[in-house]
């Protein structure tokens, strides 16, 4: 949730900033907090709210903010130390807007799904998930270079391949972000 509304703004527009994709982090928050209290409105009162994944880890993002600075990524996972943090600092927002939804709506349940923690322990321990560690940050279906990532040639395009082996890699790269 989120996730296509900071891609589109770092991806589609060269010229916005990294500062005017951040100050969307309160909006998006903010509105998936509104949604979710519009839907009690409704009626519902069970909900999964997932958190933002690691997106420093994503072969679009590896391959877009490639940077010849090796402090520019983490070295135990080899993602993007600037966009891990962005999606941190998503997480902490959207965890803030759901304790304020639980403190107005006591009667309704709302679990945080954190995808981000998830992602970063399969990123440092691959093998313990059974993926292979050459794998990591590269897309299974793409086109070359060092992330496995074109985006002329994102999968199912022309141009882009399968790779041989699909359970060597992390589920959430089988492309660019998926």
């Amino acid at each position: 949730l989120g996730g296509v509304d900071y891609q589109r703004a770092s991806f589609r527009n060269t010229t916005t900033s990294q500062s005017q994709v951040e100050s969307l982090i309160p909006l998006v928050t903010k509105r998936i907090g509104a949604v979710i209290e519009d839907l009690i409105e409704f009626g519902a009162v069970n909900f999964v709210v997932p958190g933002d994944f690691p997106k420093g880890c994503f072969p679009s993002y590896l391959t877009k903010f490639q940077s010849s600075n090796q402090s520019d990524y983490d070295p135990t996972t080899g993602c993007l130390v600037y966009h891990n943090s962005f999606s941190a600092r998503h997480n902490k927002l959207l965890k803030k807007e759901i304790e304020r939804i639980r403190k107005v709506h006591r009667h309704v349940s709302i679990r945080y799904a954190d995808y981000f923690s998830t992602g970063i322990r399969m990123h440092r321990n691959p093998e313990k998930y059974g993926i292979v560690k050459a794998t990591m940050n590269k897309a299974c279906c793409g086109a070359g270079g060092p992330y496995n990532y074109d985006p002329a040639a994102v999968c199912s395009r022309v141009g882009a391949v399968a790779c041989g082996n699909p359970k060597a890699y992390i589920i959430i790269k089988w492309d660019d972000h998926h």
